[in-house]
């Protein structure tokens, strides 16, 4: 098992809901016009131990996913399809046949935050997404 692994994990799953990759690792703000309805970025991933043991060292793997909606005129439209989305993906993310029996031991969204991307452009609207995956590097 490794730490990739929640990456390649999540991703497949935003695919899964019909979600286009931006792929910038780090620049929330730096994303195409051409994409940025129905698109997600990954963040990069952040770690803390859980416990190791003789054979196994554990860690909870920390990822925010920022799903990004148009709203084009209707910015409270906007927030309402942006909220729907996102509950799909939550939904696609913790369905238990696809997160348990991978090499992720769990994968959990752990918060939620809905925001304006930028105060001059209300009518984009991005949505954080904390999740959790738990996973162990065999020694």
């Amino acid at each position: 098992m490794s730490f990739t692994l929640a990456r390649s994990y999540l991703r497949a799953r935003c695919k899964a809901v019909g979600l286009t990759e931006h792929v910038d690792a780090f620049n929330t703000m730096n994303i195409p016009s051409n994409i940025i309805d129905k698109s997600f970025q990954l963040g990069a991933p952040t770690g803390a131990s859980r416990k190791l043991n003789q054979n196994d060292h554990e860690f909870n793997i920390n990822m925010e996913l920022v799903v990004y909606v148009k709203g084009y005129r209707s910015p409270a439209d906007g927030l309402d399809r942006c909220i729907e989305i996102v509950e799909n993906l939550v939904k696609e993310i913790e369905k238990p046949s696809n997160r348990l029996g991978t090499c992720l031991k769990n994968v959990v969204c752990d918060s939620l935050n809905f925001e304006a991307i930028d105060e001059s452009n209300d009518n984009v609207i991005r949505a954080r997404v904390g999740c959790v995956a738990v996973t162990s590097l065999a020694l």
